[in-house]
């Protein structure tokens, strides 16, 4: 509880946390199911292979915004002092 705790304060939650801990998880299980003698297997051998890259912003106009939020449903309020 405590590396979360810590984790948390410094990163806040984040997916490589939560990935690490399925991988360690997963080599346990398969570790303790697993019957054919080899070697043991790690944590490192469930971790995601590749990781997946944010694409960059997009700098929009407020008129884009806008009419992008009017095409998902939403209104146009337009206020006359602004």
């Amino acid at each position: 509880m405590t590396g979360w705790r810590q984790h948390f304060y410094k990163h806040g939650f984040s997916h490589e946390k939560a990935d690490f801990h399925m991988a360690l998880l997963c080599a346990q299980v398969w570790n303790a199911n697993h019957f054919v003698p080899k070697s043991p297997l790690s944590h490192t051998d469930f971790l995601p292979k590749q990781q997946c890259q944010k694409p960059p912003p997009v700098e929009r106009t407020e008129e884009e915004l806008m009419s992008l939020a009017t095409a998902a449903g939403g209104i146009y309020l337009e206020c006359p002092d602004s």
